[in-house]
């Protein structure tokens, strides 16, 4: 292989394929990082080769009037992931495509009243790949890959990161310019950047009054990873209730169970003014939403819990390690009302001081 074809399919590994789309400075590599990248793209490359699907892979899907689609989301249990990586699939609005997904058991939920998706799948016995006109695989991972080999062998397709590799990088800013790039559905770059949101349907329900919530303050608490799961609520809650302005609003805890133990905490503490409650452990993915869209502001760590807040169009304040550029999240555009603040380490080495001045300025907007 030529040296100016290898920096070539290198470059393209680490860079995104739009300047606009915001992505963390790549690192100068080393050879042998810069190797052990290319040994593994030319490893999916010869995958691809050897199954023939090389001739069945385009950037660009030109499908007829009512096409089909069959999405691969594999690999991603992450709910705040998928609703950025899948926040794209808006731009079927007004097209006569259908598009199906497959996806991990864990997200079905997140999508069961999706008014873009048509069906969502959890296994892939379940689905009839010969009525699909396209695929779209997530990534072009070795496993999803073989999926796609094993089970639409045949199908033309293609892949909402190419073949990209790099680092982080805005996911709904990507999402929204593959969308437009496979559907072609020639929307200009400005247009795009306006447009992008993260959005989010819930099914229509009484079992969970959320205006009864209407006008709190919703602070999530827990987390999966340490960096981000931040260490200093009572901190916070303790100069809110000191506050006479902060101290009238109501506020509720909300999270997974992962957060049981210290929102148990922080409901046991003692306040002169502030009302808290706490639901966390208590609600499904959207009776959060539907609560987070009553509630005035949102509050929490980078999270699964922030992307659904910032779907309902609620107010944020969300807090971030060193080690993640908040651009990365969201987009600053009218869909999305964030204020972030960034830890010098992981969350927690963000003073409360600085939540709860952050906090102010959001409700005074």
């Amino acid at each position: 292989m030529k040296v100016d074809t290898v920096r070539g399919f290198i470059s393209k590994s680490l860079r995104v394929p739009h300047p606009e789309i915001v992505q963390d400075e790549v690192e100068s590599l080393s050879a042998y990082k810069k190797l052990s990248l290319l040994k593994k793209q030319l490893h999916k490359w010869s995958i691809l080769s050897l199954n023939r699907q090389l001739g069945l892979y385009t950037e660009s899907a030109q499908l007829r009037p009512g096409a089909r689609i069959l999405l691969f989301y594999s690999g991603v249990n992450n709910l705040g992931d998928a609703l950025m990586d899948l926040s794209g699939r808006a731009l079927l609005s007004g097209t006569s495509y259908k598009l199906d997904v497959v996806l991990d058991p864990s997200l079905a939920e997140l999508f069961r009243h999706d008014r873009f998706f048509s069906k969502v799948y959890t296994d892939y016995r379940e689905i009839d790949f010969d009525a699909y006109d396209f695929v779209i695989l997530n990534k072009l991972g070795i496993r999803v890959i073989k999926e796609k080999i094993r089970y639409a062998g045949q199908a033309r397709f293609t892949s909402l990161i190419g073949w990209y590799a790099g680092r982080n990088f805005n996911h709904i800013q990507f999402s929204y310019y593959s969308f437009n790039k496979i559907l072609n559905s020639g929307i200009e770059e400005a247009a795009l950047y306006r447009n992008s949101r993260l959005i989010l349907d819930a099914p229509q329900s009484q079992d969970f009054p959320a205006q009864a919530w209407a006008g709190r303050i919703a602070i999530s608490v827990g987390g999966r990873e340490s960096n981000r799961i931040y260490g200093k609520w009572a901190d916070v809650l303790a100069r809110l209730d000191e506050d006479p302005e902060l101290s009238r609003y109501q506020y509720v805890l909300i999270g997974s169970d992962n957060g049981l133990k210290e929102a148990s905490d922080l409901i046991a503490m003692s306040f002169r003014n502030l009302q808290l409650d706490s639901l966390v452990g208590k609600l499904k993915i959207h009776e959060c939403y539907a609560l987070i869209g009553q509630s005035k502001l949102f509050v929490g760590a980078d999270g699964g819990l922030l992307h659904i807040a910032h779907a309902a169009g609620v107010p944020t304040v969300a807090l971030f390690s060193d080690d993640i550029d908040p651009r990365t999240r969201y987009v600053e555009n009218d869909f999305f009302r964030c204020t972030p603040l960034i830890g010098q380490t992981d969350v927690t080495s963000i003073e409360a001081n600085d939540v709860v001045r952050v906090m102010k300025g959001a409700l005074t907007r």
